[in-house]
This record gives C-alpha cells, sequence and structure tokens, in this order.
C-alpha cells in the first residue's frame, strides 16, 4: 500500500486511524444524533422531517471537508435504525475502492440483501467526486489505426474519437470520449522502472491483471512499489521520440527533432518501446482473452496540487496515457450508480458526499435532494472547542480559542485535530501553542509582509516572506490562502484593495498551474512594491 506522504494538514484522516478511533477526539466527540450537529440547523431541521415522517430521499451533501456531511449521514443512520444501525447502513470512503467493479458489486449484493423490519437501507458513498489527472497529461485519442497524442485539457469538451480496450477481450476498441472539468487536486507521480512517469490524484484508477487475465481496476492509492500495471504502449503503437523522449505515434515528437523542418515525421514501422526487461506479460490459461503487458512500479511520491481533467468515455470506461498505460475515469462508475438508484429505489437510499457537486452527473443529481454545507461559523467552532475542553480538563485561553477558530477556517475536524496535538504538549492551549504546532502564520505576520510591499519596501517584504516559507516551513498557497482571509483588515483604499486581489489571484493560478511558489510569491510582492 502508499505509506502516508502526507504533511499535518493533509494527513488528518490517516493520523486519525493510526491513533485508533476510541482515541481521537475527533471521533470520541462525533456528535451522535442530528441535534447534536451543530453550525447548519437549517439543513438539519429539514432533514429531521424527513427522518421524522419516515420518508428519507436520496440525499448529496457538497461542501468543504470538515463542516459534518459524513457525521449527518451517520446520524440519519442512527436515529432510523438505533443500535442496529450498522447493519443497514454501508459506507464506502476514500479507502475503499469505488469503481465500476464496486457499482456492480458490492452494492448491489447490499441492496438486494435482507433488511428486517425497515423498508430500506442506506448506502454513503463518501468523496464521490474525487479523481483526476493533472492538465499537461497527454493522452491517446483518434482512431486506434491512426492515435494521435494530445493534453488532456485540449480533448473535446463535447466529445470525441478515443481509443479504449474492451473488459471482455483486452483488445484495443474504437470508443468516445470527453473532457471533464475537475476543479484541484494534489496529485502524485508514479514512476516505472523503465523511467516512464505520470502524475494523478490517490483516488485516480489504474488496472492490474488478475489470475485469469482479466483486468482489474485499482486506485493509486491501493498501489506501491514493485504492483504491475496495464501497459498497451505496444499494441496502440507508441515510443518515446528518439530525439527528445517525448511520447509520441511516430519515429520523432515533431519536426524540430528530426531536423527536418518540412513538417513531416517518420511513422513507426514496429514499436519497440518497452524491452523485455522492462515489461512482463500476463499468461492467460484458456480464456482465449488477448495476453496484457504490464508495466513495473518503481516508486510513488507526492508531486503537487494543483488544477484537475478527466476524461468520461461512452462505451468502455478506460483511456490510454500517451506512454501506453490504461487508465479509467469513475464518472462512467456514477452512470452505473444512477442504474443502481433506479433498480432498488424502493428497498434502498443513497447519500452521495462530495466536495463540488458539479462533478456528480446531473442523472445523479436530479434523483436527490441536495444539500450544501459551507464553511462553518467561528462561533460554532468555539462553542464545539470548548465543550471538548471541558470535557478533558483542559485550560483553553481566549486567544487559544481564536487561534484554533483561524485556523480551522469553518472545518471542525481540523479544529478538534488542532485542540488535541496542542494539548499533546501543555493542558493549558495558548494563541503561540496553536499556531506552532499547526504551522500556522500569526494573521498580523501576514498582513504586516503585504504591507511593507504595498508600502515599497521590497526587502523588508520579501524577508519576512523567506521566515514563514523557509524558516517556519509554511506552504506558500497556505500563506496566499492567508492573506485572502485577512486582506480586508488591511487599512488599504479600493484601488489598492482591488490591485492586491488581482495579484492574488494570478499568483495563485500559476502556483496551481505547477510554477515555483517562492519565485510567484516574491514577484506577488515586487508587483505591489513598484505600484
Amino acid at each position: 500500500m502508499l505509506p502516508n506522504l502526507f504533511d499535518v494538514s493533509m494527513s488528518e484522516a490517516d493520523a486519525e486511524l493510526s491513533m485508533g478511533r476510541e482515541d481521537v477526539w475527533v471521533e470520541k466527540y462525533r456528535p451522535q444524533q442530528l441535534s447534536e450537529v451543530v453550525g447548519h440547523e437549517a439543513i438539519i431541521d429539514r432533514i429531521s422531517a424527513y427522518v421524522d415522517d419516515n420518508d428519507l430521499s436520496n440525499l448529496l451533501f457538497a461542501g468543504p471537508a470538515g463542516t459534518g456531511k459524513t457525521t449527518t449521514a451517520l446520524a440519519i443512520a442512527r436515529e432510523i435504525y438505533g443500535d442496529d444501525w450498522q447493519n443497514h447502513f454501508l459506507e464506502l470512503n476514500a479507502s475503499d475502492q469505488r469503481g465500476i467493479d464496486v457499482v456492480r458489486g458490492r452494492i448491489k449484493d447490499f441492496a438486494r440483501s435482507s433488511f428486517g423490519d425497515y423498508e430500506f437501507r442506506i448506502i454513503f458513498l463518501d468523496e464521490a467526486d474525487a479523481l483526476c489527472v493533472p492538465p499537461g497529461t497527454e493522452v491517446i485519442t483518434g482512431d486506434p489505426s491512426s492515435p494521435e497524442i494530445k493534453p488532456i485539457e485540449d480533448v473535446s469538451s463535447t466529445g470525441e474519437q478515443i481509443p479504449s480496450v474492451d473488459f471482455e477481450t483486452n483488445e484495443i476498441q474504437s470508443d468516445v470520449g470527453k473532457q471533464v472539468d475537475s476543479g484541484v487536486a494534489d496529485f502524485f507521480e508514479l514512476t516505472l522502472c523503465d523511467g516512464r512517469s505520470m502524475q494523478a490524484s490517490l483516488t485516480h484508477p489504474f488496472f492490474v491483471v488478475d489470475d485469469n487475465g482479466y483486468l482489474v481496476e485499482k486506485e493509486l492509492r491501493e498501489l506501491s512499489a514493485g504492483d504491475k500495471i496495464a501497459d498497451f504502449s505496444q499494441e496502440i503503437g507508441v515510443s518515446p521520440c528518439e530525439n527528445c523522449g517525448r511520447w509520441t505515434t511516430k519515429q520523432y515528437c515533431s519536426s524540430d527533432c528530426t531536423g527536418d523542418h518540412t513538417g513531416d515525421t517518420p511513422a513507426h514501422t514496429a514499436p519497440t518501446n518497452i524491452s523485455p526487461n522492462q515489461a512482463s506479460e500476463t499468461i492467460v490459461s484458456d480464456g482465449g482473452l488477448k495476453t496484457v503487458s504490464t508495466a513495473t512500479i518503481d516508486q510513488i511520491e507526492y508531486s503537487h496540487r494543483g488544477k484537475a481533467y478527466n476524461i468520461s468515455m461512452e462505451g468502455t470506461p478506460n483511456f490510454m496515457l500517451s506512454n501506453g498505460i490504461l487508465t479509467h475515469n469513475t464518472s462512467d462508475a456514477q452512470s452505473a450508480l444512477r442504474r443502481t438508484m433506479e433498480q432498488f429505489s424502493d428497498q434502498t437510499r443513497f447519500i452521495l458526499s462530495c466536495n463540488y457537486s458539479s462533478r456528480i452527473i446531473d442523472p445523479i443529481q436530479s434523483r436527490c435532494a441536495v444539500f450544501r454545507f459551507s464553511p462553518l461559523s467561528d462561533e460554532a467552532v468555539t462553542e464545539q472547542i470548548r465543550r471538548v475542553a471541558d470535557s478533558e480538563g483542559l485550560t483553553i485561553t481566549e486567544d487559544g480559542l481564536d487561534a484554533i477558530a483561524y485556523v480551522a477556517d469553518g472545518d471542525m475536524r481540523r479544529a478538534i485535530n488542532a485542540l488535541q496535538a496542542t494539548a499533546s504538549i501543555s493542558e493549558t492551549v495558548t494563541e503561540e501553542d496553536v499556531y506552532a504546532i499547526t504551522s500556522t502564520a500569526r494573521p498580523e505576520e501576514v498582513m504586516e509582509m503585504a504591507q511593507y510591499a504595498i508600502d515599497g519596501d521590497f526587502l523588508a517584504a520579501r524577508s519576512r516572506l523567506e521566515d514563514l516559507l523557509i524558516n517556519r516551513g509554511i506552504a506558500g498557497g497556505d500563506i496566499l490562502d492567508q492573506l485572502h482571509r485577512s486582506v480586508w483588515d488591511l487599512d488599504l483604499d479600493e484601488q489598492t484593495t482591488v490591485h492586491l486581489m488581482d495579484r492574488m489571484g494570478e499568483t495563485e493560478y500559476r502556483i496551481v498551474e505547477g510554477a515555483d511558489e517562492r519565485i510567484q510569491l516574491e514577484a506577488m510582492l515586487a508587483s505591489l512594491a513598484l505600484d
């Protein structure tokens, strides 16, 4: 399995599991009933009415992390089924495989099984929208007999010809797919033993080959060094350019690489890009399947956070990267889920949880009552933090409470984790301890950096930035987020504020696209100082 590669802010769920559910305060103090959920009174009132009338519909919870989506789903199950809730509630979360196989298998099995005296059972699908690859990822398009390569962001959003692999025969076929904008995600780089590499989110699926020769979907988070993934580079006819190494369907990727500027590049006569020791073949015993070559994973490591895309296929839910590696899109799993929702509508209710409802296909959204969970208010966060601190016998100062609310930024899970982490070093929770343990800059430090730049003192602003980035180890994106939250607290005229917002937007975009965060933040400060 993939090792823990996140920093503190990215690994809250893994940290909770490693400590044990009973020892983790976010679980210990998780609300058990709907009436205990704070910060979303209007949503809870509507859902409580559904539960009281025994008239629960399919639900879609959308909103940022730590705002109560999972807690609300669990509370619904407890109120409907009582102590027997776990036998009537199926949860598939980020650690579960959520592709076509799950929709056809585990979900259907649960939906079909008997459920005693109750009219329906509940299936909760968490993180239903999280899978993608970054811009610049090149994919294979066109007809299988004459494939082309293009960046995923250039694939038509209305659909174009894209090859896929038939799951029944393992043969390449002609298909149609369209580009899907997947927002922003954290990306990991998967490197193969032959040097090929690709980037994807942890929940993005690739394919392995089972003992019977069939392709089986497996998410990136489930893969590790030494695993073998399906490789169709030889079958589709792609290989590295003989000059620059970029993957191409021809001998050279462009006329610049051939030195011939007539516009034509030599075609391949036979793909020979993978040597026998770089790819192994899975032996098919007797099923008549086409043999699938595989490539061995060398390492997986965190890359960056940035813009995200995917491809939704009309026929078979897979497509090929430019280097021949087969990958998958689960919007097709959403289509299968839609059919399952229709088939078992009498005895099953679905609760979907996602960060962005726009990533859930319209046919599913139309079958659900949609609830949008906004970030929690500081008052709701501090109210709950006081309760936890009192129950744990902690002393928390007022400025310490304000610091936790600031660090949480509407995320209750982050707030309680910050409290528990700070309490591990002292029974008195102070502002200084909270900012130190969470690696967060004080608001006044970020504001001071911006003010120096606006006043024309670039060197002082740069010195403050270096202290935050290098000495304190705070991520550039976090500094930018904090500055955005503090901009209205700066004593600036309207024109200066507009210019600052414009520069922050441009800087954030460039960092998301993969530019060096230190260079971009210094450039932002320089621009402010020059004006």
